[in-house]
């Protein structure tokens, strides 16, 4: 099977296990496996698929306004409803506190609600103390707990202290928690085939993405014209995945890469190569480049540099 015939295999089945899990979405909605299902879904990388499933499943979540028991599915439905935006206040977290601003020291036996109240935290905002307090309070008993954990749980609360995942970039994060979600005593093997049949496709589409960056950048010869330059193409693609890593957004990598670079390139002939007098004409040369696409855009090139000379 060829290249082409793979990705439209690939494609295909994509499609086919997207309709089954939305419909498991609709199955659990309004109950705790969904917001679980949801967390895996944004986590594993997929949440793309099922941008409104997800919304409307997160508007019934913030109108129902359920007061769980339990300090994981707490902060679950905390950093799911603040990572879309929603105004969720932080007073939900009172119940878990001993009646000052310290949380119960109990709470160290629950493993996997101090790991979601940490992950949860750090989507406060400034002047949120109940937050900044949860972060000390979680960060610390983890790292105390981390030498009796084993597992995909140790391996999740390590890699949580290292960096929380509101932190990380989302395409490494769903390449890590696809490797502990397989690891899972009763995994959703629907789901976990529908990521890594994605997974492999979008990586096809970025190789491609950057095959023809890497034709570009060679056909402007940049390396070679400005040796002083920095020569990392790469490195510029991967920063760019960073802010939006999706197929339907493959025109706007494509255009922030070339830009990303071309801006490098000035940059470092100011930082690296040019005099301080040649480098008073090259800003002048730009400043007037931009008044005059900014002021003149639709006049003749030649027209636009005769009233700005």
């Amino acid at each position: 099977m060829g290249r082409g015939q793979k990705i439209n295999a690939w494609t295909s089945k994509v499609g086919e296990l997207k309709k089954e899990v939305k419909r498991m979405l609709i199955t659990s909605k309004g109950s705790v496996e969904e917001m679980n299902m949801i967390d895996e879904i944004q986590r594993l990388g997929v949440a793309y698929h099922f941008e409104k499933e997800i919304n409307d499943a997160l508007e019934h979540i913030y109108d129902a306004n359920v007061d769980y028991d339990d300090l994981k599915t707490v902060a679950l439905r905390f950093r799911l409803l603040r990572r879309e935006g929603c105004n969720i206040p932080c007073d939900v977290f009172n119940k878990f506190k001993d009646g000052g601003s310290n949380f119960k020291e109990g709470l160290i036996s629950d493993v996997e609600g101090l790991l979601s109240l940490y992950e949860a935290a750090f989507y406060g905002t400034h002047g949120e103390d109940t937050l900044d307090e949860a972060i000390s309070f979680t960060r610390g008993r983890l790292a105390s707990l981390m030498t009796h954990l084993d597992g995909p749980l140790a391996a999740q609360v390590g890699h949580a202290l290292e960096l929380p995942m509101s932190k990380r970039i989302p395409r490494l994060e769903a390449r890590f928690y696809i490797s502990l979600f397989q690891q899972q005593k009763q995994p959703n093997d629907v789901l976990l085939e529908l990521v890594k049949l994605d997974f492999n496709l979008v990586q096809s589409m970025h190789r491609i993405e950057l095959k023809e960056l890497t034709r570009w950048w060679k056909d402007i010869d940049i390396a070679a014209k400005y040796p002083f330059a920095r020569d990392r193409l790469v490195e510029g693609y991967l920063w760019i995945l960073g802010v939006y890593f999706e197929p339907q957004y493959a025109r706007a990598r494509n255009l922030m890469v070339k830009m990303f670079k071309l801006i490098s390139v000035v940059d470092d002939i100011f930082d690296v190569d040019g005099t301080f007098e040649d480098l008073l004409v090259f800003r002048d040369a730009i400043q007037r480049f931009e008044l005059c696409t900014l002021i003149f855009p639709a006049l003749p090139s030649n027209l636009r540099s005769r009233l700005l000379t």
